[in-house]
């Protein structure tokens, strides 16, 4: 009871579309404490790489598995994770938008790591990869979690979380250092190994999704930013050596129409490059409305406490109004008896006199 309390004041305030996804996330939770419904589950509702792929084609786990976890960790991070973000970017987006982000994140991730296990496969010629393997299902809402950095990422400006004498960490670097976190704590057997294949898929398809194709309000798509490039998720001393790798595939897509061939490479090479990034009109646009939104966010927020302070000092004014009149007619009926008695002893020394 306490605990289904503590979840519902936590989701609170908060959309359809998080309180959703949360709350399909906790029940498929708790049915896991089930051995069969659990193992059911993991047949059915979470990816298993060779049904997915043809000729079976279970295309239904492809939307299904992101809300299969089967450990409580899991679900408190997930939670957590989508709370605080979807506060963050959804006053900027909208539900549908951050709808749509979270279908074509989760479906891609599912698409994705299913091809990386096909590969494996190709490789080995081990079909437990594709079918009976139990740490090859594909689960959970890491790539989301992966995705949802790279649109903090985005829509956060440049802000520095540590200082050291090794260099500064700042938010630009959290999706590189949460990936050598989870390979790491992977490596260690200590996460599922499909967690950092995942977490990695939903950081590309998100980049690729909202560097080119995200449609904004001013008709414009993806975004121009030079700061927001591919190379820019690495270190500085490395980024060339990316720009050298990355150019070449972004150049095969424009001459294959899927990205228009007016956005910006993935990183500018030339100063000029950059000045016009930067001063891309759609993007200073795009930029402004998302200022906008966010200040009328914290203005209706301070309209709101305002009100309710208002609101507090009118009671407070109300009972010390309904207390006065109590108060001046006890004061009245004091004065009422002193000069009751003052005027007695006045008539006696009138009376003597």
């Amino acid at each position: 009871m306490v605990i289904a309390q503590n979840v519902s004041k936590f989701l609170s305030n908060t959309s359809n579309t998080v309180k959703f996804i949360c709350g399909v996330t906790i029940f498929f939770y708790l049915l896991s404490y089930s051995e069969s419904v659990r193992l059911a589950i993991l047949s059915y509702l979470a990816v298993t790489p060779g049904y997915l792929l043809p000729p079976s084609c279970w295309i239904w786990t492809a939307f299904t598995y992101c809300f299969i976890e089967l450990h409580l960790w899991e679900v408190l991070a997930d939670l957590l994770t989508i709370v605080l973000t979807h506060k963050l970017i959804e006053p900027l987006w909208g539900q549908a938008e951050i709808l749509l982000f979270f279908i074509i994140v989760n479906f891609s991730v599912a698409i994705l790591s299913s091809l990386y296990y096909l590969v494996i496969f190709v490789c080995t010629k081990d079909a437990e990869f594709l079918f009976t393997d139990s740490s090859s299902h594909i689960r959970g809402l890491s790539g989301y979690l992966g995705g949802i950095c790279v649109a903090v990422r985005q829509v956060m400006p440049d802000l520095l979380i540590a200082k050291s004498r090794f260099g500064v960490l700042t938010n630009r670097d959290i999706p590189l250092t949460l990936v050598c976190i989870i390979i790491v704590l992977s490596c260690l057997g200590l996460l599922d190994h499909t967690f950092p294949l995942m977490f990695i898929s939903g950081l590309l398809v998100s980049f690729i999704y909202l560097r080119f194709f995200q449609r904004h309000g001013n008709r414009s798509r993806g975004d121009n930013a030079e700061n927001f490039t591919f190379a820019s998720f690495f270190p500085r001393i490395v980024q060339p050596v990316i720009t050298i790798l990355v150019n070449p595939i972004h150049l095969c897509f424009l001459r294959l129409n899927i990205v228009s061939s007016n956005q910006a490479e993935l990183l500018p090479v030339t100063t000029s490059s950059v000045m016009i990034s930067s001063f891309d009109p759609q993007n200073i646009e795009r930029r402004r409305q998302i200022a906008l939104k966010a200040l009328s966010e914290r203005l209706s927020k301070t309209n709101e406490s305002n009100r309710q302070q208002l609101v507090q000092h009118q009671q407070q004014q109300q009972k010390i109004n309904t207390n006065l009149p109590s108060t001046s007619s006890t004061t009245t009926l004091v004065e009422i008896e002193q000069n009751s008695n003052v005027e007695p002893s006045q008539s006696k020394q009138f009376g003597g006199a």
